[in-house]
């Protein structure tokens, strides 16, 4: 009878790991399943171990062979494996026991062709160290378009991963195309040349936020070793055996026409975030190779299609990168590029071409890009008002996790008169402290720029780690003499006034400035938009009157966060946030301690029930919307019945959000930018 799992797992010198390994396969609650074990000669008593599993159970057999590396050991297994579905698990890391059940459900569920879930890096005291989450949304790729798409915007940019073992196969796809792994020394991450020839054949691909892989950090491990070089000439290898395919199985569509993205994506990817010495150890072996030459060549020629299909940040990085192959000696097409910009594209410094080229700048430094989408929109936000106010400047953005890889090149080029903005938040204090030290840092690295700090709330703790941090931010805003720090609540107004004696400005939460808005929309049910982190403060008692209020008012509801559970690209933030706004749009009622919960609805024109959070930034921002008629404040968990019933007959349910009452304040805020004091 066929297994509906095949489970393929190469052994090599792993006899200290494997009992774990095995022991995760065995505590698996869906047991419909064979493993394979295939001994890749191994010297210990790896095969022995092998074998000795193989007589206890009849669904484990084994494969013993000359040693041939990762991909030949995984070949071997996939020329027995009967399943329907293939899975592949490295012998050194373990699973989780409801691996094989929740994907098996999301296979049936979303009938796609693959899905992907997320896994948890550790150390060898068994530590987490980074946990890793897949986008979870499926993509359909019945078309070359779609697959391309997919593939420069989402797997290429390590969106849904690309590991073989955090992933199940189809087994039909597999045997039907003969599809196979290539040999790993020959090329680098074998696993996502296999995966991108498994998605030529695939219609669609599902992504789950579970973490149901291990990955075990060993010294001796082949990835760990190869993490630390530039693996270029083996990257490009890896590129020719895609095209070579593509050719081979007639794919003579989108995905051959635009080649060389993908040829640059990948080049791009491997060298990012290494060492200079070992970036030019790895791009010397490729530069005089001519099929490097002539797609790089051709990619340059398409600057305006890159700058159409990306962000022009990411389209300058990955061309200035790419310059570093050729050094001087590129010759860049007449006209893409002036001449007096040449050696900043050499040098890797092609996103500050933008910059030197207007006279009038400001950058937005710091904006985050995890998975928090009422952060995304308040960059957004930020965007929106600095080029409504002041449309002769350009916005440059500089994402969070950027920051310092890019100091050095920003102080070399930002002027004295460019601008310098944060974005607004809920994180001016020690709760968020990545946050706090971005925002330290920029102030003291730039002590002759203007800085503006958009509307934040300010909270340290009451405890001796608060007051040490609340006494170096002190220090270092007290330290800036061009500083506008400013606020969204009349009470961090109070406590910024503690710890800043510059200017400080009390204005609107920056998200009210944008109307998000449209003509009437079919409104349904009721979203429960509730925090459950450590800002949240309802209890399941408080949850289930809410719940109860809306089934007594005849409302189905849903429940939902902004918080997602893996980040977010600044690059591809405007799709989620398009997203949750038309999920507002269309709901009947929210119910939200979430302050951007408020504010979303607030400009969506949906009514809304807000119940305050721990430091009360929620209750202060309302203040600046109390009257409109379609967000209520609750400031007791008994009264939510009450009011929901008097929503729901009050107030149609697709508001005109009137942001024209707050325009004098943002017309405030614009002029304290420019510096035009009120008398």
């Amino acid at each position: 009878m066929t297994p509906t799992f095949s489970i393929i797992v190469p052994v090599y010198q792993v006899e200290q790991y494997l009992d774990k390994c095995v022991e995760s396969i065995l505590r698996q609650s869906y047991q419909d399943f064979e493993v394979i074990l295939v001994d890749d000669g191994s010297k210990d008593t790896s095969g022995e171990l092998c074998d000795s599993y193989a007589k206890k159970n009849t669904r484990f057999q084994v494969i013993h062979k000359e040693n041939g590396g990762l991909s030949d050991a995984r070949n071997a297994g996939l020329e027995v494996a009967r399943g329907k579905y293939i899975y592949f698990l490295d012998s050194d890391d373990f699973i989780e026991e409801d691996l094989l059940q929740k994907t098996l459900c999301a296979l049936q569920e979303t009938q796609a062709d693959m899905v992907a879930f997320g896994y948890k890096r550790i150390n060898g005291q068994g530590e987490t160290v980074e946990e890793v989450r897949p986008e979870e949304r499926s993509y359909t790729l019945k078309t070359q378009e779609e697959k391309y798409d997919y593939f420069v915007h989402v797997l290429l940019q390590y969106g849904q991963c690309w590991e073989a073992w955090n992933r199940i196969y189809k087994g039909d796809i597999i045997r039907e195309h003969q599809l196979r792994f290539v040999d790993n020394d020959r090329i680098f991450a074998e696993d996502l040349l296999f995966l991108l020839m498994y998605l030529m054949h695939a219609r669609s691909i599902a992504g789950i936020g579970d973490l149901f892989y291990s990955y075990l950090i060993r010294e001796s491990s082949i990835m760990d070793r190869k993490s630390k070089k530039c693996n270029t000439k083996q990257i490009t290898e890896l590129a020719k055996c895609f095209y070579a395919y593509l050719e081979r199985e007639n794919f003579h569509g989108c995905c051959m026409e635009n080649y060389q993205v993908i040829l640059g994506i990948l080049l791009f990817n491997e060298g990012r975030n290494k060492a200079e010495e070992a970036i030019e150890a790895g791009l010397a072996p490729i530069r005089e190779d001519p099929f490097v030459f002539a797609n790089i060549k051709k990619l340059y020629r398409r600057a305006g299609y890159l700058r159409k299909t990306f962000s022009a940040e990411y389209t300058a990085v990955l061309l200035g990168f790419l310059g570093k192959i050729y050094g001087d000696s590129w010759e860049y097409r007449p006209g893409l590029f002036v001449r007096a910009y040449r050696k900043l594209i050499v040098r890797g410094l092609l996103p500050y071409i933008a910059y030197w080229r207007h006279s009038r700048n400001i950058f937005l430094i710091g904006s985050e890009d995890a998975g928090n989408l009422g952060d995304h929109q308040i960059a957004v936000s930020v965007r929106e008002f600095l080029t409504s106010y002041f449309p002769r400047y350009r916005v440059i953005e500089v994402a969070a996790s950027n920051y310092r890889k890019e100091l050095q090149e920003m102080k070399r080029y930002i002027r004295k008169r460019d601008w310098i903005c944060t974005p607004g938040g809920g994180n001016l204090g020690d709760v968020y402290p990545y946050s706090e030290e971005i925002r330290r840092e920029v102030i003291s690295d730039f002590p002759k720029n203007k800085i503006i700090i958009f509307p934040q709330t300010v909270y340290f703790s009451d405890t001796p780690e608060g007051a040490r941090e609340k006494q170096r931010t002190k220090e270092i805003y007290c330290g800036h003499k061009k500083l506008l720090l400013t606020v969204r609540e009349k009470t961090s107004l109070q406590r910024a006034k503690e710890i800043f004696d510059g200017r400080i400005e009390l204005v609107p939460d920056i998200v009210l400035f944008s109307d998000k808005r449209q003509p009437q929309s079919v409104r349904r049910g009721a979203l429960f938009c509730l925090r459950s982190d450590l800002e949240g403060r309802l209890s399941e008692g408080d949850r289930q009157q809410i719940e109860a209020a809306a089934v007594t008012c005849n409302l189905e509801y849903q429940y939902m966060d902004h918080q997602l559970a893996f980040d977010i690209p600044i690059r591809e933030r405007d799709r989620y946030l398009k997203e949750i706004m038309q999920r507002y749009k269309t709901t009947r009622l929210i119910v939200t301690d979430r302050l951007h919960g408020m504010v979303f609805a607030a400009v969506t024109g949906t009514p809304c029930i807000v119940l305050d959070n721990y430091n009360q930034k929620v209750s202060g921002v309302y203040e600046w919307i109390e009257d409109l008629p379609y967000i209520a404040f609750c400031n007791k968990i008994e009264k939510v019945g009450q009011i929901m019933e008097k929503l729901l007959e009050e107030v149609p349910g697709d508001e005109e959000y009137p942001r024209k009452l707050l325009q004098p304040e943002f017309d405030r805020l614009a002029g304290l930018i420019a510096n035009k004091r009120r008398k």
